[in-house]
Order: structure tokens, then C-alpha cells, then sequence
């Protein structure tokens, strides 16, 4: 059993986790960082087999590991909260417990998942699922892939699949083309995301479909959609679902911070409701990784009492 101490303890490694590791290491005080990846990244930044990080993401995971106060400890779990400022951890070479002053939660997002007929059969994922398999080495090429569901990371996943030599037969987005234009109408505030969209549309994209059943014996061998007003039935190996992401807020709501929306509550600080404890990235509402880094910043320099590096990142966020 190992037992650590430190000033700043940051739940996840993700772009939040790793902003904020950032900014409290230029207070000097010690920082700890548990994440139950193998790498740092989160999700979004998932590192594997073949996998080319973007360029910002390399900047972070380099800035972190130079930084002599700060110490990143992967693969590792959150088993239990002990007491005031105490928490219990387990990974696959022991368990110890964490005494930390201040503690930052950027425990990030998951996959909302929709039950259907079929849903449990092998060869049916979802969709950021079938994405992290991808990035960690699983092999694809010449199978027939169906991606549905709801949300801007379906075409990320379908673009995944393509670069893997996978065959995308169907990319069924639930939501209706009439909601599709009114939502993409807004999206020039956001150029950097509409250019991402643009590249990422695909010849399979079908709007107002959604998937009826998964259909096979031992294993996936075709789904069952509704398109449209028509019934289609598509031989296919894999099927990827994805409905949106929801926030993991088990922790914060264990730890006794106030959940609003189906997330964890902050102030302009990213302070929570429990002195001494804020919360950044996507557990706090889900936004991306650029919002995930500002508000792991905010977040960093607040629980180390920077509050006028912290008012500047907030005057511009």
C-alpha cells in the first residue's frame, strides 16, 4: 500500500486534467494526478497503436511531464472517498490513500447508450467505443460498418473507421434534416468547428433514421432501420451507437458537490459547492476540448489562489 500526500490532487487526465496540472504547477505546490487510462488525454486525446496525436495534445502531455511538482500516476481507480480531504485509489500494482489539500475533478464524459432488440448481440458497440478499439490497435479493414445514433461524434467515429480500412454502410442520424439546418445555421460563430464538420460529412449520412433492430445468431449480421418513412434491412459486421455524452458526476455527487442539470455546479472559479473542491471539463457540462482546457485552467490557477491568472483566462473564455 502506498500512501502519497500532496497540495493539489486532480481526478483525470484529460484536456481539463491536464490544463489544470499546468497552471497550479506554477504556484509551486505539489500535484497529483490519478487517471485510469494507461496515457494521459482522456478520451478525446486517447493515445494507441498508429495513433497520430494532435499537435496541441502532444504540447500538453510533454508540458505536464516536465513539470517536477507534478506526478501523474495512470491506470488507476477511485475506490472510495475516507474522509475530509482523503480518498482511496487502487491500481494494478497496489492501492494506497491520497491526503490532498485541494482537489480539482475533470472526470469527464460518456457514451449515452439506448437500449434496442439486439443491442447485446457481439459485434454491437458504441460509437466512442468502437472509436477508443480503433485507437488501440483493433483491426477493421474490409469489415462493413454501421454507425447510428445521434450527435457530432458519429461522423468522427465514421472518419475513424474509413482511416482504419473499414467500410462505412450507414450513417443513420436520428435527428431530422429540418433540426440539422437549424442547428448548422449557427455554427459559423464557430469556424474552427464548422471547417471540422464540412471535412467530416460523409456520402452515408442519412438524417431522420435511427436503428430498429440488431439482427444475428452467435454474432451482429445486419440492422434493421427506419429511414425515413421506409423500412431498410443492411448486412453489416459492426454496429456503433452513440446518443450524445452525459457527464460523470458519481464522484462529485459521493463527494457531496451540488449536481444542476445533470452536472456538477460551479461558480466563474470552477468552485464547486464543497469548499476546497472544483471542477472543470466535461463533467461540469459538455463542451469540447476547448472549453475543457480554459475551465482546467480556470481551475488550476483558483485552487492555488492565482485568482488574477485566473480572472484573465475568465475575461477571455
Amino acid at each position: 500500500m502506498s500512501n502519497l500526500t500532496c497540495d493539489v490532487l486532480i481526478i483525470g487526465a484529460g484536456p481539463a486534467g491536464l490544463a489544470a496540472a499546468c497552471t497550479a504547477a506554477q504556484s509551486g505546490q505539489s500535484v497529483l494526478m490519478l487517471d485510469d487510462n494507461p496515457n494521459p488525454g482522456g478520451q478525446i486525446w486517447r493515445d494507441g497503436p498508429g495513433v497520430m496525436l494532435p499537435v496541441l495534445a502532444q504540447q500538453y502531455r510533454q508540458a505536464v511531464g516536465a513539470l517536477n511538482n507534478v506526478t501523474l500516476l495512470n491506470a488507476v481507480k477511485i475506490v472510495a472517498h475516507c474522509g475530509r480531504q482523503q480518498i482511496l485509489y487502487e491500481g494494478a500494482v497496489g492501492s494506497g490513500l491520497v491526503d490532498y489539500q485541494r482537489l480539482i475533478l475533470c472526470c469527464g464524459a460518456r457514451e449515452l447508450l439506448l437500449p434496442f432488440p439486439g443491442w447485446t448481440l457481439p459485434g454491437v458497440t458504441g460509437a466512442g467505443g468502437l472509436q477508443a478499439q480503433i485507437k488501440q490497435g483493433l483491426q477493421i479493414k474490409g469489415e462493413r460498418v454501421a454507425i447510428a445514433g445521434s450527435g457530432p461524434l458519429l461522423l468522427a467515429v465514421a472518419d475513424s473507421v474509413t482511416k482504419a480500412g473499414g467500410d462505412v454502410v450507414l450513417l443513420a442520424e436520428q435527428t431530422s434534416a429540418r433540426r440539422l439546418a437549424g442547428f448548422a445555421s449557427g455554427l459559423w460563430r464557430w469556424p474552427t468547428k464548422l471547417h471540422q464538420s464540412l471535412t467530416l460529412l460523409h456520402r452515408r449520412y442519412r438524417p431522420d433514421s435511427y436503428v430498429l433492430a440488431a439482427l444475428g445468431g452467435q454474432r451482429l449480421e445486419a440492422v434493421r432501420v427506419q429511414q425515413g418513412r421506409r423500412v431498410a434491412m443492411l448486412p453489416c459486421d459492426r454496429l456503433a451507437c452513440g446518443f450524445g455524452l452525459v457527464a460523470n458526476i458519481e464522484l462529485a455527487m459521493h463527494l457531496g458537490c451540488r449536481i444542476s442539470n445533470h452536472r456538477v455546479a460551479v461558480d466563474e472559479w470552477q468552485q464547486t459547492s464543497v469548499p476546497q473542491i472544483y471542477a472543470a471539463g466535461d463533467c461540469t457540462g459538455v463542451g469540447g476540448s476547448e472549453l475543457a482546457l480554459a475551465e482546467g485552467a480556470i481551475a488550476g490557477y483558483a485552487a492555488t489562489g492565482n485568482m488574477e491568472q485566473a480572472q484573465g483566462i475568465n475575461g477571455t473564455a
